[in-house]
């Protein structure tokens, strides 16, 4: 569900961007995600006992991937950067995600 979320929240800026005839619209959009269980799910076109209950509307995730206008791309929970802003985060967690982000070394 939050990655179909993400998805929405993308669609919306690929739009945006085509409104206004910026370059990067037309390139692959993307999005980064740590649940395997996830990217499984809008890759693989089985359903199983697990995922009957996910609503179809989630599925649209597939139609514009297989269009090629997104990819979805796993990335360990360590290095996710939107968890500085969704997230409580210890110190460590907080001081490596900053210097991924190429902030200023920040003391804690």
């Amino acid at each position: 569900m939050a990655l179909a979320a993400a998805f929405q929240e993308a669609l919306w800026l690929r739009r945006l961007a085509q409104d206004f005839q910026l370059s990067c619209a037309e390139s692959t959009f993307i999005i980064n995600e740590d649940n395997q269980g996830a990217i499984a799910l809008v890759r693989d076109h089985r359903f199983s006992d697990r995922s009957k209950h996910i609503d179809i509307r989630y599925f649209f995730i597939r139609e514009h991937i297989e269009q090629g206008a997104f990819e979805v791309t796993y990335c360990e929970t360590s290095k996710m950067l939107a968890d500085l802003l969704t997230k409580p985060l210890g110190k460590l967690a907080f001081a490596a995600i900053t210097k991924l982000l190429g902030m200023a070394e920040v003391s804690v």
